[in-house]
């Protein structure tokens, strides 16, 4: 037992000196796994979070308390816009729409203008492009023209169920994310509800909790079946393997 507890000692103590640096190799830190905590401490009004948005010039958090811009370090208050509930918001080009206190409002670097009421019920989703805004209330979804101050109801499939989430391509295109399903508008104004496939794959998604334009104008579904993106080859999904 003493030799063989001695041959191995010596196995161990030839592998370190072979491979010294095997013990003190570390690895480099890379910024994608770095996280970092934003609370009240940071500035924010509220830790309770309902949206976010990106436009071109600053990050915007929409709170339970009002909204708030990232300097870089911390969140500032954006003024006229920090007492009640910033429920939604969407970022198009260096502005920002947000639902707040029953109505839409526009945000810019240097002011904060009305832009049109909404109808009662309960928000769910907004969108925005340079043509039109869309809002999805419980109770129907709606449009208004840029430049018109007024929402106008819109048809939608009645097997569409309850809104997540709507989007809208730089074309124009219009996609709801719904409880019933992937529901997209073309640019006539026709709406169609999508069955992704792929080869042999072909899904009828329900319960289909979110909904995207990339920047490559790719259409981006997301569901408990898994997620997928159109282009202009047709479908390519993902599940969870």
């Amino acid at each position: 037992g003493h030799g063989i507890m001695t041959m191995f000692q010596k196995l161990a103590f030839s592998l370190a000196l072979i491979f010294p640096a095997a013990a003190t190799a570390q690895a480099g830190v890379f910024p994608i796994e770095i996280k970092h905590a934003f609370t009240t401490e940071q500035g924010l009004p509220d830790n309770q979070i309902s949206c976010i948005a990106d436009t071109t010039s600053a990050v915007y958090a929409g709170t339970a308390h009002g909204l708030s811009r990232f300097d870089g370090n911390k969140w500032l208050p954006v003024k006229g816009l920090t007492k009640g509930p910033v429920e939604l918001c969407a970022a198009l080009g260096d502005s920002l729409y947000v639902v707040y206190e029953r109505g839409l409002q526009r945000v810019s670097a240097s002011a904060v203008t009305p832009v049109a009421s909404i109808p009662a019920g309960r928000p769910l989703a907004l969108a925005a492009s340079d043509k039109a805004l869309y809002l999805a209330m419980d109770a129907g979804l709606y449009s208004a023209n840029a430049g018109v101050a007024q929402l106008t109801r819109m048809d939608l499939p009645a097997s569409a169920g309850d809104i997540r989430q709507i989007a809208v391509s730089p074309a124009g295109e219009l996609a709801v994310a719904a409880s019933d399903g992937l529901f997209v508008r073309n640019l006539t104004g026709s709406w169609s509800t999508e069955y992704p496939r792929e080869g042999p794959r072909s899904w009828a998604p329900k319960d289909v909790r979110a909904v995207v334009f990339d920047s490559e104008g790719r259409l981006w579904f997301a569901s408990p079946q898994g997620a997928g993106y159109r282009d202009a080859k047709g479908w390519k999904l993902f599940t969870g393997a």
